[in-house]
């Protein structure tokens, strides 16, 4: 499994050290397999400076508390450009099978249609070549960054219907473990740009159908790719205790989501590939199969859950979120664990879902683009203010 890192984003073993320690974690067991790029540690040590590493802690820390043992890689580069990165990927001989990436702008930011389908292209690839691409759906509702307008404003690559979109949830009762309810925050929407896929269809036209709280036609696109595919807990009312500089501060948004949906993915492989079976590959047409109800066991009882449902559109500017494994604190631990009851079903797949049905026209693949410094953007970096007292991380330019 993969993060990705950009733009002078670096992480700091000695942090680990005291996230093991906090939480209760084996020493060792919070690290990095594999680097690619460059990582400057001691940059995470200078005051105000060294506050940019808290993205990657977040990442690192957290895929790991979930997916523990599965091996790690960083991929770092110091610009930020989505093609490269996808690329880049796809020309390993050894690429991770599940890949998380915190990063998005609104689609009306990008440089053109022909540069998003460049990066299409590219996702597809990667999901024929069997592995499962996930990013965070951003943390500014359905408005994106761009802010209120005329319409809502979707995200991109979130709404591309070749990757698989994580939005966020909070407890119903903050700091209670329990129901979960959507984000406000997170991102969500209709694609302005990519149809509806077919794997998602019958679920959000039912959607449509029987919702009686669509906003105005006007603000969104009904024939759009939805997103986000799935959510997990993110919002700022149980936020995530992250260590990074030698203190812990609390953090949320969807950053902390992808991470950790993407852990539960990695998990599933790990079991699957230990029975002979080829990994997940592109994960929205397994996310969007009927679902099916299992019975959870857990230290607060058994109860029943939806194995997954699709992606749900944003309605009266409150993103709907969907949920394949529900993410819930352990109590006394700090840390997150995912049920997975998803495993029953995905572990009968013997093959990765078939990219036929999905592709779009091949386009020439131009160079990278250069993105102004306001464009690229973190999914999810958003210390609360009544974090932990310790150094809190400065707004970038390019956060969400």
């Amino acid at each position: 499994m993969s993060v990705a890192e950009f733009q002078g984003v670096m992480w700091d073993a000695e942090d680990f050290r005291t996230f093991e320690t906090m939480c209760g974690f084996p020493n060792g067991s919070i690290a990095v397999a594999r680097q690619i790029g460059n990582d400057a540690p001691k940059k995470c040590e200078i005051p105000v400076i060294g506050s940019t590493c808290m993205e990657a802690m977040l990442d690192i820390e957290y895929i790991k508390a979930v997916a523990g043992a599965v091996p790690l890689t960083d991929i770092y580069s110091a610009g930020y450009s989505l093609l490269n990165w996808a690329m880049q990927l796809g020309n390993m001989s050894d690429a991770p099978l599940i890949n998380s990436v915190s990063y998005g702008n609104d689609e009306r930011q990008q440089t053109s249609v022909q540069f998003m389908d460049s990066v299409n292209v590219q996702f597809q690839k990667l999901g024929a070549k069997g592995l499962s691409i996930l990013f965070a759906s951003g943390d500014q509702g359905v408005w994106g960054r761009s802010g209120p307008g005329k319409a809502f404003n979707p995200d991109f690559p979130a709404a591309s219907p070749y990757v698989t979109a994580v939005g966020g949830t909070d407890f119903v009762t903050k700091g209670t473990i329990g129901d979960e309810k959507a984000w406000s925050d997170g991102g969500g929407g209709f694609s302005n740009t990519f149809a509806m896929p077919a794997y998602q269809a019958s679920f959000v036209v039912n959607f449509k159908s029987t919702s009686t709280a669509l906003p105005p036609q006007a603000l969104w696109n009904s024939t759009g790719r939805g997103y986000p595919d799935v959510a997990a807990l993110g919002g700022m009312g149980n936020p995530y205790c992250v260590v990074s500089a030698g203190g812990a501060s609390g953090v949320a948004g969807t950053s902390a989501s992808c991470p950790v949906t993407a852990a539960v993915f990695a998990k599933l492989n790990e079991l699957r590939l230990a029975s002979k079976k080829k990994p997940l590959g592109f994960l929205n047409p397994f996310i969007c199969e009927p679902p099916v109800r299992l019975p959870v066991h857990t230290r607060h009882g058994t109860v029943s859950l939806l194995c997954c449902h699709c992606s749900l559109p944003p309605t009266a500017c409150i993103t709907y979120y969907t949920a394949i494994g529900i993410l819930y604190l352990v109590e006394g631990s700090g840390l997150l664990t995912p049920f997975l009851h998803l495993l029953p079903r995905l572990q009968t797949k013997t093959r990765a879902p078939s990219m036929t049905s999905l592709r779009v026209p091949t386009v020439a693949l131009p160079s990278a683009p250069p993105r102004r410094a306001s464009q690229p953007s973190r999914a999810g970096i958003r210390p609360r203010a009544s974090a932990l007292p310790t150094t809190r991380p400065s707004p970038r330019l390019s956060e969400h």
